[in-house]
C-alpha cells in the first residue's frame, strides 16, 4: 500500500511538471501576438481578445484537425498551422483529464489559407509514425424551417425570428411552382456565424417555435460545401435562379443570347425556376456573368452565380461527401 502511494505521488508530480511546462509554452504563444487562451465547455480557445476588434472571417475559413495523440497540444499544433498563414482562432477539444480528445479546429482569416492548410498538412507526420488529418470544416450557418404557412412572406418570417434570436443575415424563401404568390412551406435562414445558428437551433427545438397557429419544424439545413478556388476557376457554367416558371429552355436561351450573343452559348437547360447556362470557355463565361448581372425577366430580378461542379451537387453529396471535407 505504501509502495502504491509513492508511485501515485511520483506520477502526480510528473503530471504537474508537464502541466506547468505546457502552461509556460501557452503563455509564450499568447505573448507573441497578443492573443489569449480561454478554457471553457470542454475546449481551449486561442483567439484575439475583443479589444483587438478583429472581424470574423468569412465562411470556409475553418479546418478540422483529427487523429491527434492525447498528449499533443497547442505548443506543437499552433506553430505548425501558423506556417500556412495567420490564425484567427484555434480550438482544441479536451476531456475531463485535460488531455486531447483527438481533434481540433483551426480558423484562418481567408478561405485560401484554409485550403492551403488542407493541401499541405493533411496526412502530415507531426511526430514519428504519427500522421494527422486535415479537412475543410463544414461551417454550417444555415437552418431549415418547415411546416410554414404558405401565405407567409419573407419579411414576416424575418421579423418573427428577430424577436427571438440574433445574427440573422438572410431568409431564403422560394415561391410555389404553380402558385408563385405562395411559398413552398419552408425557408432557409442564414446566420452571421455557426455559433448563432447553433444557438437558434437549440432554442427552437424540439417544437419550441410556434407561430401563425402552427408548430414550425427547425433543424440544420443540408450543408453546402465550399468549392476549392482552383476548381471554381475552371467552371464555365452559370446558374440562374428566380426565373418565371412558365418560360422554357428555348425562351431563356433566346433572352441570354440577346444579351451576350449566341456564339458564346453552348446550351441552356431550365428546370422549374432555375437554369444552367453552358458557355464555350471560361473567358466568355466571366464576360457573360458580368453582362447578365441585373437581368430582369417579367419584373423578376434574376439571381446569377457560378454553378458548382457536379460532384458538389446535392444529389452527388447524398452518396459521397467531397473528399476535401470533414466527414
Amino acid at each position: 500500500m505504501v509502495v502504491f502511494t509513492e508511485v501515485e505521488s511520483c506520477l502526480e508530480s510528473r503530471n504537474c511538471r508537464k502541466r506547468s511546462e505546457l502552461a509556460k509554452k501557452l503563455v509564450a504563444l499568447t505573448e507573441k501576438n497578443g492573443y489569449q487562451i480561454i478554457q471553457t465547455n470542454g475546449q481551449r480557445v486561442y483567439a484575439p481578445p475583443a479589444s483587438k476588434n478583429c472581424p470574423s472571417p468569412s465562411k470556409g475559413c475553418e479546418v478540422f484537425i483529427g487523429k491527434l495523440h492525447k498528449n499533443l497540444y497547442e505548443d506543437e499544433l499552433i506553430p505548425l498551422f501558423e506556417k500556412v498563414g495567420p490564425l484567427y482562432k484555434f480550438r482544441l477539444m479536451l476531456d475531463f483529464m485535460e488531455q486531447t480528445r483527438g481533434y481540433a479546429f483551426a480558423t484562418y482569416f481567408t478561405p485560401q489559407d484554409a485550403s492551403r492548410a488542407v493541401e499541405k498538412l493533411n496526412k502530415f507526420e507531426i511526430r514519428p509514425k504519427l500522421k494527422i488529418v486535415v479537412y475543410k470544416s463544414v461551417d454550417n450557418r444555415r437552418l431549415f424551417i418547415g411546416n410554414l404557412p404558405t401565405d407567409r412572406t419573407r419579411l414576416e418570417v424575418q421579423e418573427l425570428l428577430k424577436r427571438y434570436v440574433n445574427g440573422v443575415v438572410d431568409v431564403i424563401m422560394y415561391p410555389d411552382y404553380h402558385q408563385p404568390w405562395l411559398n413552398r412551406g419552408f425557408v432557409f435562414v442564414e446566420f452571421e456565424e455557426h455559433r448563432y445558428a447553433a444557438l437558434a437551433r437549440r432554442q427552437f427545438t424540439p417544437e419550441n417555435l410556434v407561430a401563425w397557429g402552427q408548430t414550425l419544424y427547425v433543424d440544420w439545413a443540408d450543408p453546402i460545401p465550399e468549392v476549392e478556388p482552383h476548381v471554381m476557376a475552371r467552371v464555365t457554367i452559370l446558374y440562374l435562379k428566380n426565373l418565371p416558371l412558365d418560360y422554357n429552355s428555348e425562351e431563356i436561351h433566346t433572352i441570354i443570347c440577346n444579351v451576350i450573343g449566341s456564339q458564346v452559348v453552348r446550351k441552356v437547360h431550365k428546370m422549374f425556376s432555375y437554369a444552367f447556362v453552358h458557355l464555350v470557355n471560361r473567358k466568355h463565361a466571366e464576360l457573360a456573368l458580368s453582362k447578365l448581372q441585373g437581368l430582369i425577366i417579367r419584373d423578376q430580378a434574376i439571381e446569377i452565380e457560378w454553378a458548382r461542379p457536379r460532384r458538389y451537387s446535392k444529389k452527388f453529396r447524398l452518396s459521397k461527401t467531397p473528399d476535401n471535407f470533414c466527414t
